[in-house]
């Protein structure tokens, strides 16, 4: 089943601006649309790699979808905008989306991963046997 995307209005691309920018900038929020759009290469101190990490970490993904277009993610999303996430979970979670979508080779899983404090309180909690 094919799915279509949201068609975003200018009005609502700009209200993802502002919510990128918190007003700690002087950045017009129509040049990071710009930006966004391919239009102009930088509005300071956004480049697009600053706008794609930030869009990440604040923005909904199916309106980041919406905004970059999937293609444009795959292209954009490299180790140097996984090094700008935080926190670290979310590095881990947007590897493993976007290795999906560029259908490259997963990791096995393993019990010693990242997330093994997680999984383990998840699944092997039990309070009656005092697990913690």
């Amino acid at each position: 089943m094919v799915t279509t995307l949201p068609q975003l209005t200018r009005e609502e691309k700009l209200a993802m601006m502002r919510s990128l920018n918190w007003g700690e900038y002087a950045t017009p929020f129509a040049d990071m649309l710009d930006v966004v759009e391919g239009r102009r290469d930088y509005a300071a101190p956004f480049d697009r790699t600053a706008l794609f990490a930030r869009s990440l970490k604040y923005i909904p993904w199916y309106r980041l979808v919406a905004l970059w277009g999937l293609e444009r993610m795959k292209e954009l999303y490299t180790p140097q905008v996984a090094a700008r996430l935080w926190p670290k979970i979310l590095k881990v979670d947007y590897d493993f989306i976007f290795a999906i979508l560029r259908r490259e080779t997963l990791p096995a899983s393993r019990w010693g991963d990242e997330r093994h404090e997680q999984l383990r309180r998840a699944f092997l909690s039990n309070r009656w046997h005092g697990v913690k």
